[in-house]
């Protein structure tokens, strides 16, 4: 595991890293995870040694993948067709 310094993440993500700012900052101030980083470069939130959300940082961008429980994914099933990118 490593930990990536903050001005590390702020140059590879450049523009991006206000909504990583925003993003990891809701996280920590809402939640109660572990936060680990592995060596590809990906951030992972745990909860009770589950991954509920992983970040994958690559240059210029990143992306998140949300794991939903089984509650949230029926919540979301039925809420999905009124999202917009």
């Amino acid at each position: 595991m490593c930990i990536k310094p903050f001005n590390e993440i702020e140059r590879v993500l450049n523009n991006s890293a206000s909504a990583w700012i925003k993003l990891v900052g809701y996280i920590n101030t809402n939640y109660i995870m572990d936060e680990r980083w592995n060596d590809k470069d990906e951030l992972k939130f745990k909860k009770r040694g589950k991954t509920l959300a992983t970040f994958y940082v690559r240059d210029g961008y990143f992306l998140l993948l949300l794991i939903f429980g089984k509650q949230e994914r029926t919540v979301f099933e039925e809420m999905k067709n009124t999202l917009t990118i």
